[in-house]
């Protein structure tokens, strides 16, 4: 009976030794190319992780939809086919409802106030929530930047009414379109990797994104102005597949962890630097800034929010405490 433990235990050892060596190829799928904050983030992560765990995590990036496009991706991502992706909340949202929430307008006050909510117990519980009922884990939250209309008119946005008729680009999703028409706008959604094009040929007036977007993405060139509407501030989301995330021992969890926190800081710094001297730059090349009444377009986002009953399933508690983090 000892002789049979004795072999069994070292069997039990023997296979923990065999699991702790386990070599993971994680494939990343990203929109952005090599110039863009989250981009430069995940190569830095790429960096980190295979140094930290000497080759036993090795990292794939692929960028500019070269795998997946932003649609595809996250689905890819819940099913498996797909180890990590760089999600959003309003992607999430289609499989975590309660988190429309967070993908309203004018959620987020400034940098500081989406660190304080995703680092903090309130950023912890969603992302376990997320793992549960979406299928992958968000890592850590990441700044892309604050979402600003680019617009192919030259006429002044300055309040909502302003955007009337005007068709503006939105990513496929429920909340990104609940977002949109919160504005004033008429919502088309459209693959990120045709609204220049789409710009261009006029298909679509205006789109939406971070002003380092705008500018990674040549959209300033088949634009003439720039509403520094500052209506999203985008918290996004560095995800792994939640069964992938399981097989990983938890030292390299917490290697993980450190490898995503290292690749956020360069990701942030550049949006956060880009972002100061844009507005210049954009001047420069000929486009019109307009400020517009940014407290009308909070009061119509609201509004709107809760003329449509989306605002009905909010945790208004929960919201009240988010908003009380601002201050």
């Amino acid at each position: 009976m000892r002789k049979f433990t004795l072999v069994l235990a070292l069997l039990m050892l023997a296979v923990s030794l065999v699991s702790a060596q386990e070599k993971f190829v994680l494939k990343f799928s990203n929109v952005g190319n090599e110039k863009d904050g989250q981009s430069v983030g995940m190569l830095k992560f790429k960096e980190k992780i295979e140094e930290l765990t000497k080759g036993q995590i090795v990292c794939q990036v692929y960028l500019n939809s070269s795998l997946y496009g932003q649609d595809a991706a996250t689905e890819a991502l819940r099913k498996g086919d797909l180890e990590m992706n760089m999600t959003s909340i309003q992607m999430t949202a289609e499989y975590v409802p309660e988190l429309n929430m967070f993908a309203a307008t004018y959620m987020f006050q400034s940098y500081d106030h989406i660190q304080a909510i995703f680092k903090g117990e309130i950023g912890k519980a969603l992302f376990q929530r997320v793992a549960e009922k979406a299928g992958y884990l968000p890592l850590g939250a990441w700044y892309n930047g604050t979402r600003q209309l680019t617009l192919r008119t030259s006429k002044p946005i300055m309040k909502p009414e302003d955007l009337k008729g005007i068709i503006l680009r939105m990513p496929n999703t429920k909340s990104f379109v609940a977002a949109g028409e919160s504005l004033g706008a008429k919502v088309t959604p459209l693959a990120y990797s045709e609204v220049y094009t789409a710009l261009q040929t006029g298909v679509i007036d205006a789109q939406d994104n971070p002003l380092p977007s705008v500018e990674n993405q040549k959209f300033y060139e088949v634009s003439k102005q720039i509403c520094l509407t500052g209506h999203m501030r985008d918290a996004i989301w560095p995800a792994i597949n939640k069964k992938v995330w399981d097989r990983l021992s938890p030292d390299l969890q917490a290697k993980m962890y450190e490898a995503i926190d290292y690749g956020r800081k360069f990701c942030d710094e550049q949006n956060l630097a880009n972002e100061a001297k844009l507005v210049d730059f954009f001047k420069s090349k000929g486009l019109i800034i307009t400020t517009p009444d940014l407290k009308a377009f909070k009061e119509n986002s609201y509004n709107y929010y809760v003329k449509a009953g989306l605002a009905a399933s909010w945790d208004m508690d929960l919201y009240k405490k988010i908003q009380a983090l601002a201050k």
